[in-house]
């Protein structure tokens, strides 16, 4: 059986290490990246099983939104803001969570996110 690919998408590249890392050890293939375009070229070739993506309007990756299947996407912000954290809910998010993420709740929140397995 082939592992379930995540893709991580973070403004700052040392959350994409750790999380990558985290979920690495978890059996999961997993792609990075604090790049609009390149997020938005690996989102379009391949198929995801779970999407870990920064929401915040400053770190520029709304456009991921438009290409993405929600119920894929597990949003990780670090704002404190309700107003947000609502409409991605409305629009279908599978989750929204606050940074920082422990390794137990981010290993927790993906294998849920792609049905309880790597």
């Amino acid at each position: 059986m082939a592992r379930q690919s995540i893709l991580i998408v973070d403004d700052n590249s040392d959350f994409c290490e750790v999380a990558a890392t985290i979920l690495r050890g978890e059996g999961f293939a997993v792609d990075q990246c604090s790049d609009v375009r390149l997020a938005i070229a690996r989102a379009k070739s391949t198929s995801y099983s779970a999407v870990v993506l920064e929401p915040s309007p400053a770190a520029g990756f709304a456009p991921l939104f438009e290409i993405l299947d929600l119920h894929h996407v597990i949003a990780a912000t670090t704002e404190d803001d309700e107003d947000l954290a609502g409409r991605l809910a409305d629009a279908g998010v599978f989750c929204v969570v606050r940074k920082p993420l422990t390794r137990q709740k981010l290993q927790q929140l993906v294998r849920a996110c792609c049905g309880g397995r790597p």
